[in-house]
Order: structure tokens, then sequence, then C-alpha cells
């Protein structure tokens, strides 16, 4: 039945036919309407933009996965995949596409070898490009892309992360970035661009980047165990941390660190393959995260100087616990076998186990699940598009200084959204955040409540006159445009 029902899905989208949901919605389903969705409904022309709108963290990679898987069969001899804005990112996105796509006479392209796509297109290969979203990678690319013949050529863009770095930001002068996007898109006889971002704000409300404005405009659809906005802002994951600026914020640190120590624990009596990752995301300026990144170290040492001393440590559980339930559940005595294991498992391998993540070149020292035990600390760097599969407890108070947050800047941040409903992992998961932080959460559902799943909408203009009128009674979304369209 399986196997019909496959046949049925591949048959429908050879022919561009309409796919016919069943209830179950399987993953196969949201893929495949995602792709015909995405770039088989074309509306009859040979070039568009199409703007792809996933939640944060709801798949958008493995719907590029599928979308190139299904653009080599279907005649693309050429995708270009924009796969990241700084290194960490772009190396994520680059290892899970190489490691995913494996195809006859399909060859992976990277910086070093541009000169080698002419040659692989004209020998019938087809050609998957990895560029970092720089302006050297993306001038260096267009010099060879642009002495190639693709006037019969089916050719694909992917654009990552479209809202950052890819809208025209000046009126008077064009941004470089997308300029060269501009250039790359422009080369194109037939084809697509396909570009994909959580927070399409920007992209939408742009009167500057009139080159790359959108055709149409594409929900796509995520799946069943997807936990977003509107799961965590009804859900009991939060926990409100408030302090003054003469407090000391270590305070907020240890309280975060034993938090993460029991319910880790707790994840382990459930599962001893519970595998766990604190993620400290709480300042912009790196000189401020490396104070904080041995703030948490000097924690650590405490708690392994006296790991033996079993009473100290179950006052410290009881007294420190924010989430009364784990105990409840599991004893303090356990949690407190538990949590010695944990604290040696980390002394062991302090340093592959304490990461701070806040330059390019510190790409290779986290991939999630490499460690059992990890703990993270960083800010810009960790703040879009970065995965952390394991996450158990995060403290979030990365965000600006202006009394509310806009949408764009904090639902990207939001790096505890994603497909967490499996294994039981949910329960233990808490994010710690200011008042702040919960109601600007709180007043961004009406934003993405714009973009229902599935929908496509050639009628980009309502989506402006809608995120206006929300601005004037709401919070602004963060445009990069200087002059908004109306």
């Amino acid at each position: 039945m399986k196997n019909r029902q496959m046949f049925v899905l591949l048959d429908k989208i050879t022919h561009n036919l309409p796919i016919t949901e069943n209830n179950n919605n399987n993953n196969n389903n949201f893929e495949f309407y995602n792709w015909n969705n995405s770039l088989l409904n074309d509306n009859g022309v040979n070039k568009e933009h199409v703007l792809c709108i996933g939640q944060v963290q709801s798949g958008k990679t493995k719907n590029m996965e599928n979308i190139i898987i299904n653009g080599v069969k279907n005649g693309y001899c050429l995708i270009i995949v924009l796969a990241g804005i700084n290194k960490i990112l772009f190396g994520q996105t680059n290892n899970r596409l190489q490691n995913n796509i494996n195809m006859d006479k399909t060859r992976f392209i990277d910086k070093h070898w541009f000169d080698k796509i002419k040659i692989n297109i004209e020998s019938g290969n087809n050609v998957i490009v990895n560029v970092l979203k720089t302006y050297k990678q993306l001038n260096d690319l267009f010099d060879y892309i642009d002495n190639i013949n693709l006037v019969n050529k089916k050719v694909l863009i992917i654009d990552d992360e479209c809202d950052f770095a890819s809208v025209n930001i000046s009126p008077e002068n064009e941004s470089k970035i997308y300029s060269l996007i501009s250039k790359l898109y422009n080369r194109i006889h037939i084809g697509k661009l396909a570009s994909f971002t959580g927070t399409p704000f920007a992209n939408i409300l742009s009167s500057n980047s009139e080159e790359l404005y959108p055709n149409r405009l594409v929900v796509l659809k995520h799946y069943d165990n997807y936990c977003g906005l509107h799961y965590f802002n009804n859900s009991n994951n939060y926990i409100l941390t408030d302090f003054k600026k003469n407090e000391n914020i270590s305070i907020i640190y240890r309280k975060v660190f034993i938090q993460w120590l029991i319910s880790t624990s707790g994840g382990l009596i459930d599962d001893e393959y519970f595998k766990s990752e604190l993620l400290i995301n709480v300042e912009i300026n790196n000189s401020k995260q490396e104070i904080i990144f041995k703030n948490i170290i000097e924690i650590f040492d405490l708690f392994y100087k006296n790991i033996q001393n079993e009473d100290w440590i179950k006052k410290i559980i009881i007294k420190w616990c924010e989430d009364k339930s784990i105990i409840e559940e599991y004893t303090v005595d356990l949690i407190y076998k538990k949590i010695k294991e944990i604290i040696v498992y980390l002394h062991n391998d302090i340093e592959n186990c304490f990461i701070l993540l806040n330059a390019d070149n510190d790409s290779e020292k986290f991939k999630s699940g490499k460690k059992k035990f990890c703990i993270i600390v960083g800010g810009y760097m960790i703040s879009r598009g970065f995965t952390f599969e394991y996450l158990t407890i995060e403290l979030f108070l990365n965000v600006p200084n202006e009394s509310k947050v806009a949408v764009d800047t904090l639902l990207q941040r939001c790096r505890w959204f994603g497909n967490r409903k499996k294994n039981n992992r949910i329960k233990f998961l808490k994010i710690f955040m200011n008042k702040k932080v919960l109601d600007s959460l709180k007043e961004s559902e009406s934003y993405l409540d714009l973009f229902q799943g599935g929908v496509s909408t050639k009628n980009i203009s309502y989506y402006v006159e809608k995120i206006n009128i929300l601005d004037k009674i709401n919070i602004n979304v963060e445009s990069t445009s200087a002059i908004k369209r109306k």
C-alpha cells in the first residue's frame, strides 16, 4: 500500500497535479507538497522568484534537500546553494546536503573548484555549487557562471536565510550581496530562485529590492512533531528569570546550570543514552561571552570539588530546582547519582564539552550529538540557523535594549523551536528568559498567523497591508529597507 501511495504521489508531481493529503500527514506528503508548490507549480512561466516561508527550525534544510533532489530529477543541471551567512551555519548545511544527497552524475563543487562547473555541465553532469553568502565567494562564482551558455539550461538558485544580506538596504546604492545575487538570477533564462526564510518581513516589505522582489509566496508545511511559537507560548517550558542590574548575574548562571544537571539526570533515568546540551545565549559582545564562559567553568569546578559531598549536592538540588516535578518523579537520591555521572563525564573531557562559539573559525568545535553532554556559550554566531538537536536547557537573554523586541530578531534566535516531540524530550526542555522576551513572543503570534502552512499565492500585497496594520497596533517588524513598501 505504501509503495502504491508513493507511486501515485510521484505520478502527480511528474504531471504537475495537485496533491490531496490524507489524514496521516506523513513526512513524504509534506516534502512532496512543499516541492510541488515551490517549484513545479510555476503558472507557466520560464523563470520566477519564489519566496519559501517555513517557521524557524521547522525543517527548511530538509525541504532544500528535497527540492535539490527533485530539481535534478526534473532537469535542473546547475543548482547554486547560498548555504549560510557564516562558516558555522554554512558547514552545518553543507555537511547535511552532501551526506543526504547521493545521485548519479551529480557533482558537488565548492569555492576551490568553480573552474570545474562549466566542464561538468558540458559533460552532462548535474552540478550542485555550495557557496558562502559573502561578497568574495559570490563574486568569484559569478565570474565563472558568466562564461557559461545557460540559454537552454534549467538553473536553480537556493538562497537560505534570504532575509539576511539578500535584501537591499540602501535606496541610493545597492548592497553588495544583493547586487551579486541579482546578477546571478539575471543570468538565468529558465529556472527558479527559491528563497528560504522563517522571517520574511524584510523581503516582503522592502521597497529597495525590486530586482529580487518575489513573484510568488509559498508557506511550507511542517511535520506533526514540530514545536514552534504557538506550541511554546501555550506550554510550561518557559521559566521567567528577571534580575536587576545591581544583582549578581552569576546567580542566574548557577541556577541555569543546576537545572540543566537536574533535567539531564531525569533524562538519563528514563534513557541511559540520553544526550543533553546546555545553551547560554545572552550577550552579543564577544568579550562578555568569554567572561560568561569562564563563569560557567567556575560553577562547574565548584560542583566537581564537592561532588562527593552528598548532603551539600542534595540541598543544592532542592533549593535551586526550578522544575519540582522532576524531583517528585525521580527522587533526589536518583538525581544525585546521575549528577555525579554527568560531572565526571564533563571533567574527563572538559576541553570538548565546554564550547565557546563566537567566531567563524569555531565552526569545527561543535557538532550536535558529538558529545553526550555539552555546554555552549555564544551570541551572534549561534542565533540564526544553528541547530541544537539535544537542547535541554537554554538561558535566553540575548535581546536588544529596546522596550520591545523586533519579531524578526526574536524568532530567529529561538533555537529551542524544532521537531522536539520525539522521545519524550520535550518534558525536560526549559528556556530561561525575562518578561520582556515572553511578552514579545506572545505578541509575535499575530504576525505568524498571517502565514498559514500550505498556502500559495501571488497576491503578496495582501501580506504587505496586513503587516503594516499590525505594526501600527503591535510591535514593529525589523525591516532592512530604508523605506517600507506600501
